[in-house]
């Protein structure tokens, strides 16, 4: 896998010729998948926006190299271009992880958000147990919905960020979550399970 890390200002942002809208999530996945010559999926194209107070981390990653050549005229500048990152993990490793996630539960053939933090920490352990992944120590490090636009219609998705310790039980499972990413949402920036190696 590679990872590849984008940064700018929100002055850069200001003055580039061709900005990216990183507030519409929807905008970002468009500019995204429009670099590659895949689809989402098949580049294996997981992402993760971090909007500070006054400047921008965009952190990709791909199962192949990510196409930089675009991203002047965004206003972003290039710090960390296609890094190969560790794709396996072994039983019994231990890892610290973020991730930015969508706690949600199924009712009637429809998923309803979760709001309440004990709820969404329940959620997120037995998803990760799902993935191989034995939670050690988790906390929701904020709360931040996910805004995009489409088709005219302006949504909003509850995501949280949570950061923890976990240790590895069935590596298989881990590995191919660290590939497809985790949980719902990938498009609009959720999922992207960043390790040790990748914070």
């Amino acid at each position: 896998m590679f990872l590849t890390v984008l940064k700018a200002t929100s002055n850069d942002l200001l003055r580039a010729s061709n900005p990216l809208m990183v507030s519409n999530a929807y905008a970002v996945h468009q500019w995204l998948t429009q670099q590659q010559d895949t689809t989402r999926v098949d580049s294996g194209l997981l992402y993760h926006v971090e909007i500070l107070q006054d400047s921008v981390n965009m952190y990709i990653q791909s199962i192949v190299p990510f196409n930089v050549s675009n991203v002047p005229s965004t206003g972003f500048k290039v710090h960390q271009e296609n890094k190969p990152v560790a794709a396996k993990c072994t039983e019994g490793e231990r890892i610290c992880f973020q991730v930015r996630a969508l706690p949600q539960k199924c009712a009637q053939r429809r998923r309803y958000s979760l709001y309440n933090t004990d709820e969404q920490i329940k959620w997120f352990k037995q998803k990760c147990v799902n993935h191989g992944l034995q939670v050690d120590a988790c906390e929701v490090c904020s709360k931040e919905p996910i805004y995009f636009t489409k088709k005219g219609k302006h949504v909003t998705e509850n995501a949280c960020i949570y950061a923890g310790v976990a240790t590895v039980r069935d590596a298989d499972a881990f590995n191919t979550m660290l590939q497809k990413g985790f949980g719902h949402g990938k498009a609009f920036g959720a999922g992207l399970f960043m390790t040790s190696a990748t914070l």
